[in-house]
């Protein structure tokens, strides 16, 4: 399967997300895409090259072009959609749903705070849609076999 991004070298991301159950600090290993460490309402991702994700979803290709949600203007400083941290986590943290402490609400609270860190003005519309439609896209990914994306 072809993504529209993938990663060229590892990744680390900090967020402060104050919707996440307080527990004792720990670290979850993505296999070997990356980890997980959590510590008090920070998570810190670190995501190894060669991660490979669509961005934001649902998108399809349609004569060599990819058409979907749209990602977000270009970030001048990284050159990047303003989603691509946040689409990122959200979607490795579906990936491994339910293998981490993260409830799928803390997941999407996550891409929420991401997107308000980037200041990207629709992130309430997109939250609300992976709220809506997020255990739709986890049950289709998953009868699908389409959960590894390296």
């Amino acid at each position: 399967m072809n993504y529209k991004f993938k990663l060229k070298e590892d990744k680390v991301i900090y967020v402060y997300n104050p919707r996440i159950r307080m527990c004792a600090p720990h670290l979850f290993k993505f296999d070997n895409l990356g980890y997980l460490e959590i510590s008090g309402k920070v998570l810190k991702f670190t995501i190894k090259a060669g991660y490979a994700w669509d961005g934001c979803s649902p998108k399809v290709k349609i004569l060599n072009r990819i058409v979907g949600i749209p990602d977000g203007l270009i970030d001048a400083d990284t050159m990047l959609p303003v989603t691509h941290d946040s689409s990122l986590v959200h979607d490795i943290l579906y990936q491994f749903l339910g293998k981490h402490s993260l409830s799928r609400k803390e997941v999407d609270y996550t891409f929420y705070y991401l997107m308000k860190k980037a200041k990207f003005l629709p992130a309430p519309i997109y939250f609300l849609a992976v709220r809506l439609f997020g255990r739709l896209a986890i049950s289709v990914s998953r009868k699908e076999g389409t959960e590894t994306h390296k």
